[in-house]
């Protein structure tokens, strides 16, 4: 029976069956764990209100025959052995609270318990419940909460640690660090692959969102793979300083969720552009002129885009072997030099009009007749200057 069924039965007893038994999950401050020992301490209950209007007095915890069979689970699965993670310990009542040890097992023992204690001892799991079955309770007289129950003596059952609250990016950083987090199936649906067309069509809306137009190729391809190495600085940066300023802050976690996201747009979209561009390659790349060794090279290419690709390579081995071993006459050879006299000519006088050098004399460059006027030198210079790119330009033309 859950907490909503029991308080729907509040004021009929003999419809809640003896023993029934209610889980409590309790958001408790994290753990301190004793990393050689594999032992946390928790406060597995207090008095506080829970969300919905209840609250267990930890002076009427009946421990008795939990302490004679004191089994700790993960996520309240009794049916599988895989998910007793190890057994409770020292569980007592500290003032308002109900507070006790988990001393996890060996990886060798149970690679499940294994994975739970990494996870608790890494920060990214410290929420447990407590499951427990009612002796004496009364709807509560408290105003402020309608509906709720104050559970003044209650047996308890059986201790869990549970993957509430940890967020999907908190998993995938475990998974990062090493941690089977896909044993515990906390993150099934995130690890299985979506359908292809779900997937094509949910990268096709973040590289849009991202890169801010409807179509996309190769270019916009080497544009996401900026942005992802951008963002990636960017998560390094934003967790440094939460470190820095132990604010607890929760930006770092979304960026990662972000980075994950976005990575898992860019390979599809990799795989349908790479694909595409692939694809456009249908015709046998042409051999003819090619060697008889180069004609082998291509061959062995497994595709026809392959082959094409390995065509293209030789072709501009051989253009590069051309163009490397040229001769050109003598008349283009004293076009191209005269070319590259007027260019080192402009160059010079532009300099002059910013900065005039001061190895050259001042009569090379402005006569005599106009030094005393500065507009009418600059007005020289630039006459000059047009004069060469004349020259330049019917250089070129012949």
């Amino acid at each position: 029976m859950n907490l909503k069924e029991f308080r729907a039965a509040i004021g009929r007893k003999d419809t809640i069956a003896p023993g029934a038994a209610l889980l409590r999950f309790t958001a408790a401050e994290a753990p301190s764990v004793d990393g050689e020992a594999r032992v946390a301490t928790f406060v597995f209950s207090d008095n506080s209100v829970d969300r919905y209007g209840d609250t267990i007095d930890a002076r009427g915890w009946v421990l008795d025959k939990f302490v004679a069979n004191p089994v700790a689970l993960f996520g309240h699965d009794s049916n599988s052995v895989e998910n007793v993670i190890g057994k409770a310990r020292n569980v007592r009542v500290d003032g308002q609270r109900l507070v006790g040890e988990i001393e996890f097992m060996e990886a060798s023992v149970n690679p499940n318990a294994e994975a739970v204690y990494q996870m608790v001892k890494g920060g990214y799991l410290n929420a447990v419940s407590v499951g427990f079955a009612p002796i004496d309770w009364a709807p509560t007289k408290d105003k402020s909460r309608p509906g709720g129950v104050d559970f003044k003596k209650q047996e308890l059952l059986e201790i869990s640690i549970v993957p509430i609250p940890a967020n999907p990016a908190a998993l995938v950083q475990a998974r990062a660090a090493g941690i089977d987090v896909d044993r515990l199936g906390l993150i099934a649906s995130a690890s299985e692959e979506p359908p292809a067309d779900l997937a094509k069509r949910r990268s096709a809306l973040l590289v849009r969102k991202v890169l801010g137009r409807r179509t996309k190729g190769l270019y916009d391809l080497g544009c996401l793979a900026g942005l992802l190495s951008e963002l990636g600085m960017l998560t390094d940066w934003s967790a440094w300083e939460a470190e820095m300023e132990g604010d607890g802050s929760n930006v770092p976690d979304m960026l990662v969720s972000i980075l994950f996201d976005l990575a898992d747009a860019f390979m599809a979209m990799a795989q349908e552009e790479v694909s595409e561009f692939l694809s456009t390659y249908t015709e046998e790349p042409d051999l003819i002129g090619m060697a008889e060794a180069d004609v082998n090279y291509v061959k062995q290419g497994k595709s026809v885009a392959a082959r094409c690709f390995r065509a293209g390579r030789i072709k501009m081995r051989d253009i590069g072997v051309v163009k490397a071993g040229k001769v050109i006459s003598a008349d283009t050879e004293k076009k191209v030099r005269d070319a590259h006299g007027h260019m080192t000519q402009a160059c010079d006088i532009l300099m002059g009009l910013v900065e005039p050098s001061a190895d050259v004399e001042e009569k090379e460059i402005v006569p005599e007749a106009v030094a005393s006027d500065p507009d009418k030198e600059l007005r020289v210079r630039r006459a000059q200057a047009m004069k060469l790119r004349l020259e330049i330009d019917n250089s070129a033309a012949a």
